[in-house]
């Protein structure tokens, strides 16, 4: 899986915050940090491809927080580099 640019913006702002969040929260910063224009329904199914490709981990024994894994982080490092 290529990420796209809404994957980027979602893995680059985990990487910031270095915080395991729960989608609604997760929307509700980025919405009004980066002001992302895209829906907190797209921010759930980008989510799940993310974590199907090993970018970001669901945290084991909460009710669906999500973290940026290393592999996600080397990604956000390796594209920061490239700019």
């Amino acid at each position: 899986m290529e990420p796209n640019r809404r994957d980027v913006a979602i893995l680059e702002y985990l990487a910031d915050v270095s915080l395991a969040l729960p989608p609604k929260v997760l929307y509700y910063n980025m919405k009004s940090d980066r002001e992302i224009t895209f829906s907190e329904r797209t921010l759930k199914r980008r989510l799940k491809l993310l974590m199907e490709a090993g970018l970001v981990d669901r945290v084991d024994g909460t009710d669906g927080y999500y973290r940026i894994s290393p592999t996600g982080r080397e990604y956000v490092d390796e594209a920061r580099t490239a700019r």
